[in-house]
């Protein structure tokens, strides 16, 4: 007789509820151990109803959910996700395995995962890519660690929407990052020229003006169109953006998002990419990035 597996979550928010809902639909055990601020032993009666809906048996303590559990789900707070993961750690079995799903830094998931490594255990950085509230159990994780392929396996048929990227704790962790920082970036500067569109009156003609050319291309070709361009046009869109601070400023605002759009461009017209390139500019998006990074590289000392 094949045993049923059994998955503990550390942590029941929204993550854990729509995971355990999809568990739970896969004839999946599912297990939940809380210790926050407003859920934890001995349980509220609003607590233990919010878990028999998702489907999950209550634990009273940390031990007894990873002593029960074939795989663990490390789902608290980022500040407390380090010293849960250790602890989580300190508690595993050879063989077991532990899924970090927190937002946390780098560095702590490849402390945590250390620990994981030292107890004979495998570890799996998993970065959630979209809103679990819209997408359910079935939003893109986007996975490394020692564990991430056979996590990948075991719960694709389960159907969650998993994305290997490699075996190293952290890099999962660092490529949400870096999107956010390139997405949160993006929203950000657009809200900004738009809400200066509103003190202008000119919102409605804005807008289309800031969409129809996103809307005309696919946002790789986009992408890679600003990293083959911004170096050798740097200097020009800088004068822009300089102009578009003194219009921002003259609506009363503060444009923050179009000053450090300003500061940078000035800094790369700086690198000298028409230096490297007298003429046209680089052909692939990745050669364009190696310069940026090697022209930013300080002069060696000769001395």
């Amino acid at each position: 007789m094949i045993e049923r597996v059994k998955v503990g979550f550390a942590g029941f928010g929204e993550a854990g509820w729509y995971f355990s809902k999809g568990l739970t639909a896969a004839n999946v055990d599912v297990l939940a151990w809380a210790s926050g601020k407003r859920n934890r032993p001995p349980y509220s009666e609003q607590f233990l109803a919010r878990l028999q809906d998702a489907g999950a048996e209550p634990r009273e303590s940390l031990v007894a959910l990873v002593a029960d559990s074939d795989v663990v789900v490390s789902a608290v707070v980022a500040s407390a996700s380090r010293r849960v993961g250790e602890e989580i750690a300190s508690l595993m079995k050879r063989g077991q395995m532990l899924v970090d799903i927190n937002a946390s830094a780098p560095a702590d998931k490849i402390a945590v995962s250390e620990r994981v490594a030292a107890a004979g255990g495998l570890y799996v950085d998993a970065s959630v890519m979209g809103a679990v509230s819209l997408y359910k159990h079935e939003v893109p994780l986007y996975v490394s660690g020692t564990g991430a392929k056979q996590f990948r396996e075991q719960f694709t048929p389960w159907g969650f929407k998993i994305k290997v990227a490699n075996d190293q704790a952290g890099a999962a962790a660092i490529i949400k990052m870096l999107r956010s920082v390139a997405l949160k970036g993006m929203a950000s500067a657009v809200l900004e020229a738009l809400v200066a569109a509103a003190r202008a009156g000119v919102v409605d003609e804005a807008f289309e003006g800031i969409c129809a050319p996103m809307e005309e291309t696919t946002f790789t070709d986009w992408t890679i169109m600003c990293c083959l361009t911004d170096g050798i046009h740097a200097e020009r869109r800088a004068d822009e953006m300089a102009a578009a601070v003194d219009v921002l400023s003259g609506l009363g605002m503060d444009p923050i998002m179009t000053k450090a759009t300003l500061a940078r461009l000035r800094e790369v017209a700086e690198l000298g990419f028409k230096d490297v390139y007298s003429e046209g500019g680089p052909t692939d998006y990745r050669e364009a990035l190696e310069q940026y990074v090697r022209l930013a590289q300080p002069a060696p000392n000769t001395h």
